[in-house]
């Protein structure tokens, strides 16, 4: 009984409690959610060269801890960025495969991390991507909400390299150095 066997069992499982799937609100939903992912990059860039500012800033008037506490913003930025990225690209994939989506009753196993990738993304950028919201919905509503909620929970549906960007840790602290050292 393998784990993916598992996770359709558990689909066949909720999806008698799923609400109504909107075909035309979750391809919407998904290309709207691909455009908006290309402005947050932008939005985000522009925080960027306003953190390297700040760096700069700190350095001259020799404050080393307002100067750490701006390289650690300025990390979480860059991991914001790439997460981003990482995100239209599932977006766009998920573009493609809408028609798989659809037309199954249950979801391809693999669109299984695609799927758990874009939702972890929702709990992190749902005011910059409302349309992530919509998405959840749908496939909620497609699959059942546990169903959609266990890809979330379990890491081996998460893209690790997403996990790692979307962290909330602080950063070590030679990272931080070598930020410092690359805006001087």
């Amino acid at each position: 009984f393998t784990q993916r066997s598992a996770m359709n069992a558990l689909f066949k499982q909720f999806k008698s409690v799923a609400g109504q799937f909107d075909e035309g609100s979750f391809k919407t939903a998904v290309g709207l959610a691909a455009t908006r992912a290309v402005q947050a990059k932008s939005k985000i860039g522009s925080q960027e060269q306003e953190k390297k500012r700040g760096i700069i800033a700190a350095l001259d008037r020799g404050e080393e801890e307002k100067l750490r506490i701006v390289a650690e913003s300025l990390i979480r930025l860059r991991h914001e960025q790439l997460a981003v990225d990482m995100l239209k690209l599932l977006l766009d994939h998920l573009k493609s495969r809408t028609a798989s989506i659809i037309n199954s009753k249950d979801p391809p196993t693999d669109l299984f991390m695609p799927l758990g990738s874009i939702l972890v993304c929702r709990r992190h950028f749902s005011t910059q991507l409302p349309e992530l919201e919509e998405i959840h919905k749908q496939l909620c509503n497609k699959y059942g909400k546990v169903a959609m909620d266990q890809l979330v929970d379990d890491p081996e549906y998460v893209h690790p390299r997403l996990t790692q960007l979307l962290t909330v840790l602080p950063p070590p602290a030679a990272e931080v150095a070598e930020v410092v050292r690359g805006v001087a």
